[in-house]
């Protein structure tokens, strides 16, 4: 199974200086991707899925938009 450290490298090497990451509570890691389209944040989780094929079936992830639209949330679960 990957180690905390190395996900949380992999996924500092791939935000931008705008974004922001961090622990949102002691199992779940909070990323705000400003000016990102709901396409943009699809592509960025699926990214991050692929490099931890270890454990991927294992994760869930709810996206928010700001500001709010018709598809504001989107839950999945990584297959």
């Amino acid at each position: 199974m990957i180690k905390k450290e190395k996900m949380i490298q992999n996924l500092y090497s791939r935000i931008r200086d705008i974004d922001h990451i961090g622990w949102y509570d002691k199992n779940n890691i909070g990323i705000i991707l400003p000016y990102t389209s709901t396409e943009g944040v699809d592509g960025f989780v699926r990214s991050i899925l692929q490099s931890i094929t270890e454990v991927k079936q294992d994760i869930k992830y709810i996206s928010y938009k700001y500001p709010p639209d018709k598809k504001s949330i989107t839950e999945n679960t990584a297959e």
